[in-house]
């Protein structure tokens, strides 16, 4: 086991993501590193009554597909990890 922080290595084996700014890597990625942000104003519900009507919302995912039951929390996270093991069969894209 390494000695201190510093000498230690993380091998990144695929990456999956459910965000704002995609639900598909590729799409998250360029959003990212363009600058944009995902957070906008609340339109899944009516948020006028709250103080703050913002929010970052994953608008374009559909968990029906994958999971019966709608515990989107849970299904957020599940959903990623599939796409993780999918995305380590991609050439990987460096932005510098």
């Amino acid at each position: 086991m390494a000695g201190n922080w510093t000498e230690r290595r993380v091998v990144v084996t695929g990456l999956g993501v459910v965000s704002p700014l995609g639900s598909e890597l590729s799409t998250f990625w360029d959003h990212l590193v363009a600058g944009e942000c995902g957070v906008d104003k609340i339109t899944s519900f009516d948020a006028s009554q709250f103080d703050t009507q913002i929010a970052g919302q994953v608008k374009d995912f559909n968990p029906a597909p994958a999971f019966p039951s709608p515990k989107a929390e849970a299904e957020w996270a599940s959903h990623s990890d599939p796409r993780a093991v999918e995305s380590r069969r991609s050439p990987v894209r460096r932005h510098r």
